[in-house]
């Protein structure tokens, strides 16, 4: 994403946005069938899976970039809030049981010792076949197409970054959503850490830590999609990133179980508000021309995540994971205020 965001929103704005979304999707399946593969039969190492994510990572800046664009056509501007709020729902109700079902199946489904972590990725692969047909009887939706003429491929970009830059209620928002990547989302991979180094439990107790935000999330996104009217999105936008902050701060402190789990639901309440705001805000803030290279742009500012994740990993290794959130979180609930308070524009959203 972070590398190709940019194109990705140009690819959003300038080709048939099912075509793009049938073409993630079965490439996501050819990489997941790969995976299976490699870690049914034992012969997965880790760079397999290291290669394999980074593959997957392109039809998911392409999805990210395209999918919001596509429902915007399909709802409208006035109904776009409710929209990705809706698609939030369905990610958090995914990021709740998912971690679940992957500690449950990990550790009950007898494949054989050396392929029980293949049963998370058969029921993965399962989900999106469903997904794929369900995509596929939704009919064609016809937007302004940008023109790409050969060795143009950087006007629109221009185009896009001209159009931004001049923008204060973009940039707000994008700012945030980079503040976001770098301080609060760079802690997910550390969570096995957590159970493991902080609160000694196993694979199943793991997945109900995981999937504790997701539940938190979930609960904030049916709260949202159930208001009559929504006099604006900012406020869920920076409300949902301050509370996110502030149960990651707690879950740091914590060395009981309960209060970890109790935390990162309450960092799930938030990260919901976030979440089903800022891409509405992001696409609210430009014309529908421009939808596309917008959600590039928050691409590439999600993308930051990878070095943000490479950061905190060294960080917890000089000084033991809690130390290294509660730094992290901290730095990004106050620079988040900050921004928040110097973007009038994006908060009038």
């Amino acid at each position: 994403m972070l590398l190709g965001g940019i194109l990705s929103g140009v690819v959003a704005d300038a080709f048939d946005r099912r075509a793009v979304l049938i073409f993630c999707h079965v490439f996501d399946l050819l990489v997941l069938g790969t995976t299976v593969f490699l870690v049914y039969s034992g012969q997965a190492q880790g760079w397999h899976i290291i290669a394999l994510s980074a593959l997957y990572g392109i039809p998911h800046t392409l999805d990210m970039a395209t999918r919001r664009n596509f429902a915007l056509d399909i709802v409208g501007r006035k109904s776009i809030p409710y929209a990705n709020a809706l698609e939030g729902m369905s990610m958090m109700a995914a990021g709740s049981l998912g971690p679940f079902f992957a500690g449950w199946l990990i550790a009950f489904l007898p494949l054989g010792q050396s392929a029980d972590a293949a049963a998370p990725y058969i029921f993965i692969i399962t989900i999106y076949v469903i997904a794929l047909i369900a995509l596929l009887t939704i009919p064609a939706r016809t937007h302004q197409k940008v023109l790409i003429r050969a060795g143009s491929i950087f006007t629109p970009i221009l185009e896009g970054l001209t159009a931004v830059r001049s923008n204060h209620a973009i940039i707000g928002t994008l700012g945030i959503i980079l503040t976001m990547n770098l301080f609060y989302y760079s802690y997910i991979p550390l969570i096995p850490v957590f159970a493991d180094k902080v609160l000694a439990v196993g694979p199943a107790l793991l997945g109900i830590l995981a999937a504790s935000q997701g539940f938190g999330a979930f609960l904030t996104t049916v709260f949202i999609t159930t208001r009559r009217s929504i006099a604006r999105n900012s406020t869920y936008f920076i409300a949902g990133t301050f509370v996110s902050f502030l149960g990651l701060i707690i879950f740091s402190l914590s060395n009981s179980y309960l209060l970890s789990v109790g935390a990162l639901m309450l960092a799930g309440l938030g990260m919901s508000g976030f979440v089903s705001m800022a891409f509405s805000l992001v696409l609210l803030s430009v014309d529908e021309h421009l939808g596309g290279r917008a959600m590039g742009f928050a691409n590439t500012a999600i993308g930051i995540s990878p070095l943000s994740m490479l950061a905190l990993g060294w960080l917890a290794e000089t000084f033991g994971p809690g130390t290294a959130v509660a730094i992290s979180a901290s730095l990004g609930l106050v620079i988040s205020a900050a921004w928040a308070y110097r973007s009038p524009a994006m908060r009038a959203l």
